[in-house]
């Protein structure tokens, strides 16, 4: 999903998967022309919103809430998939980012980065991913305290 801002405070949002586009007038998104703004995910009311490459927020557009989220190390806008926990008001509120970069010279990484609310800063994660699992492009699931990933064989990994 992609957002277009106008001055005005009026935001399009395109999907486009069903060709559909909405007229959201909301103040809970915040205007830039300077910057793109992306939807990652969607979890209880709250979406999460990349802001540029480096910055990231949760906003509620029914309620107009909005949560600013710490500058993002390294990554920036990359990720094979990104979730959150619970709500973010919510004192265990834990954004999780997963990205898997391969080198052609065989050294291949697996990147976490988490944040938890409270935190000043994101806790990034480097794990040797050169094993028989392989993430698959697609968001973490939350369930009992944990964020499980896809594989590319239908495996799960935690």
């Amino acid at each position: 999903m992609r957002i277009c801002s106008s001055s005005a405070g009026t935001f399009k949002l395109f999907d486009p998967i069903i060709d559909k586009e909405y007229t959201l007038k909301d103040r809970s998104l915040v205007a830039c022309d300077d910057y793109f703004q992306m939807l990652l995910f969607a979890k209880h009311g709250w979406v999460l919103v990349l802001w540029g490459e480096d910055y990231m927020y949760a906003t509620n557009p029914f309620t107009g809430e909005m949560l600013g989220l710490p500058e993002l190390p390294c990554l920036g806008y990359q990720f094979n998939g990104i979730s959150f926990s619970s709500t973010p008001k919510s004192p265990d509120f834990i954004v999780c980012a997963i990205d898997k970069s391969c080198h052609p010279s065989g050294c291949n990484r697996l990147y976490v980065m988490l944040w938890r609310a409270g935190d000043e800063h994101w806790t990034s994660l480097e794990i040797d991913a050169d094993t028989q699992f392989h993430i698959a492009y697609s968001n973490p699931v939350f369930y009992h305290d944990e964020f499980y990933c896809m594989g590319t064989r239908g495996n799960l990994g935690v």
